[in-house]
């Protein structure tokens, strides 16, 4: 047996144990690729559902490509499959590396012919496979990739894809759609469109990969009429639910009582259930990105929230967004902001100024003036962000409640403090 089989068998252990609140055994289909999209988010490195699939098949007892092994490794907080090996202290594999030796040092004298008559195989095939690497390249520029048409208004909305491949049997084209199931679709030259569909709204975007690369990306922006409601799940085990317009206004307040969330099925104390309030496109032109953004809100135990009584803020924009957590404050350390590609997590970064008694209405305030994300409760300074890279023109909002959540208002301003929304949920 090769010492890799055993370290791959420690390693798929404590992959299991790490996704096992997300995904339970055996593993079906929707939960592989479910895991494929966790693993791309969290390393960005894309597997697909054929490799996970043979991967925890019973009767594959190989070692898989490095790609796979480092992603395994990297979700689980290893720098790499170099890394996770050097930190594995398993008494059995000490024994088993000391087994390994003997056996090479006896064996090393009778497998030199073996070795050598391998490496001319090895060297001939290498050559081989460069010589059909290069009659296989294409030209980015043969290859089309774009959106068609967006086939429906609102949400859910259905968008076509228009491709041209010049190859038409070829399985390494990958269409990521980048949708709530986040699913990877192989597709060659016989494949002219592909349809799918998104439940959120906001911007997407779906690239098409050769060979594990982007060769192709196509920004897409699913809209809104209004606010809208969306119900999620923690684990995603369950399908989004969209939810009636008329359902989420309540004496004047953006809020979804759980006497409401009876009617779709929904038990407030049993389902790890998230509430968001979105609304994308017309929020106005705002200059250069500085703004000033305001909103009123509370997540009340009383009205269906999780003990964190956490809340997510998104300022939705073309290149990235802001992301700014609220909750109790014993619960700050589990949450995390986001400011474009830079993510601070609650463990390693101090966010105990965004921690505070949600079961009273708080005033928000944020203010983005020269790459620099300024934020406010109550009138009070809390923390700034800097960063680097502009994320464009505000699209849209985001309320992401661990529990139904009350929005009192919604505001934005360009620099000069000059109104460009302004949001109150009266019917």
């Amino acid at each position: 047996m090769d010492i890799n089989l055993k370290y791959l068998e420690i390693c798929k252990k404590l992959f299991e144990e790490k996704v096992s609140h997300l995904v339970s055994k055996p593993y079906k289909r929707k939960d592989l690729l479910f895991l494929a999209d966790e693993i791309y988010e969290k390393t960005n490195i894309l597997l697909s559902l054929s490799t996970l699939v043979r991967l925890w098949s019973e009767s594959y007892k190989s070692v898989p490509q490095i790609k796979t092994l480092d992603a395994l490794c990297i979700y689980m907080g290893y720098k790499n499959w170099y890394d996770f090996k050097s930190q594995q202290k398993d008494p059995d594999l000490r024994s088993f590396r000391q087994e390994v030796s003997q056996r090479k040092r006896f064996n090393i004298k009778k497998n030199k012919i073996t070795i050598y008559t391998g490496g001319f195989i090895m060297l001939g095939l290498a050559f081989l496979i460069i010589s059909i690497s290069r009659n296989a390249r294409y030209n980015n520029e043969d290859i089309a990739f774009r959106l068609d048409t967006i086939q429906s208004t609102g949400i859910p909305a259905t968008v076509k894809f228009y491709l041209n491949i010049p190859v038409k049997k070829n399985q390494d084209f990958m269409l990521y759609t980048d949708n709530y199931n986040k699913s990877n679709i192989k597709v060659d030259g016989s494949v002219k469109s592909i349809s799918t569909t998104y439940i959120f709204p906001g911007i997407f975007r779906p690239k098409l990969y050769y060979n594990d690369k982007i060769i192709k990306e196509s920004p897409i922006l699913i809209t809104t009429d209004n606010w809208q409601c969306i119900i999620t799940y923690e684990r995603k085990k369950f399908r989004p639910i969209i939810v009636n317009n008329k359902d989420i206004y309540d004496s004047g307040y953006l809020h979804i009582t759980p006497e409401m969330l009876d009617k779709y099925h929904v038990r407030v104390f049993e389902n790890l259930h998230e509430i968001n309030y979105v609304k994308v496109g017309n929020v106005g032109p705002i200059e250069n990105n500085n703004f000033i953004f305001e909103t009123r809100i509370k997540n009340s135990i009383d009205y269906g929230a999780r003990p964190c009584q956490g809340v997510y803020i998104y300022i939705l924009c073309e290149n990235g967004d802001f992301q700014i957590p609220f909750c109790q404050p014993g619960y700050i350390s589990s949450k995390k902001a986001i400011i474009g590609d830079i993510e601070l997590k609650g463990v390693t970064t101090d966010l105990s100024a965004f921690g505070c008694n949600m079961s009273e209405f708080q005033n928000i305030r944020i203010v983005n003036s020269n790459q620099k994300l300024s934020t406010f409760r109550n009138n009070k300074f809390l923390k700034s962000f800097p960063y680097d890279k502009p994320l464009g023109k505000i699209v849209g909002f985001k309320f992401k409640f661990l529990g139904c959540g009350t929005v009192e208002y919604v505001r934005l301003l360009d620099e000069n403090e000059k109104p460009v929304l302004d949001n109150t949920f009266k019917l």
